[in-house]
């Protein structure tokens, strides 16, 4: 009854150490996948990026076998609204462009927006209506008679604030409604509706060239900032506000997309700043 007994304890040692032997085997294999993979997913971002950084360099797209990429460079579409790329704290300026930038990188007045009055919005949502609040400034600068212009306006959403330290600030427009009036895609907290007419900016021409936002108030608390066109007409639309980069890198059988918007350049803080008056100013 016992022959054979240590045959059957050898075999099902062997079939124990197999097991195991072809577990770790596995593990192993599946580790050294997972790590290719990785690495290659990180080369791969990398060439995307290089990509980029050629794109921004040259202007244009292009392809690079060596390093793996290829980037595209288009003109942004036109949209009935603009939320600033950057969110801004007190007394950082954003740019709104009415008018389109032609090849040569200059702005041509003779195709600008065509609407008569902007919803502006600001503030993250929840901000509450305190002393901290961001009110903004808007710069319209434009166009008229071969002389450019600038008209200023000011608004607060904290009305007992304007009455304490007589700011001179606007109160926001009445009946305007931040779910719908705003630009959709982020949760504004104010917002306010200026017209180009005499109850607004007072311009009358259609020569208009960019917006320039700023918050006051708000320290280093930075909000998100955007323009929607003002009548909700599809025919009333902001130009590009910059190129669309993208770029593919692949390395084996990875493959990864970076995208970024580069904005135009737009005049420097400091010009506002050195133009500024308690009225509109000819320069």
């Amino acid at each position: 009854m016992r022959r054979g007994q240590a045959l059957i304890i050898i075999l099902l040692i062997l079939a124990v150490i197999t097991t195991i032997g072809l577990s770790v085997a596995s593990r192993s294999v599946t580790e050294v996948s997972t790590s290719v993979t990785s690495d290659e997913g990180t080369r791969a971002l990398s060439a995307a990026e290089s990509g980029v950084e050629y794109a921004l360099s040259m202007g244009s797209g292009g392809v690079n076998s060596d390093i793996g990429y290829t980037v595209t460079v288009e003109s942004q579409n036109s949209s009935a609204q603009v939320i600033l790329t950057d969110k801004l704290k007190a007394g950082e300026i954003g740019t709104v462009f009415l008018a389109p930038h032609s090849s040569n990188g200059m702005l041509d007045t003779t195709s600008t927006y065509n609407g008569n009055k902007f919803n502006v919005c600001w503030g993250k949502s929840g901000t509450p209506n305190d002393n901290s609040a961001p009110a903004i400034e808007v710069d319209l600068y434009y166009f008229e008679e071969n002389v450019y212009k600038i008209s200023r306006l000011a608004y607060d959403p904290n009305s007992s604030r304007i009455t304490s330290s007589n700011n001179n600030f606007s109160t926001l427009s009445s009946g305007f409604n931040i779910s719908s009036d705003c630009p959709s895609g982020s949760a504004f907290a104010f917002g306010t509706q200026i017209g180009l007419n005499a109850n607004g900016f007072g311009v009358s021409t259609n020569n208009l060239l960019f917006l320039q936002i700023r918050p006051f108030y708000n320290g280093d608390v930075a909000h998100v900032v955007g323009v929607k066109n003002g009548t909700g007409g599809g025919g009333d639309s902001f130009p590009a506000q910059g190129t669309i980069i993208t770029s593919t890198g692949t390395a084996g059988v990875s493959t990864k997309k970076v995208q970024v918007l580069q904005t135009y350049g737009a005049p420097y803080s400091i010009f506002t700043s050195a133009v500024f008056s308690g009225s509109d100013l000819v320069k």
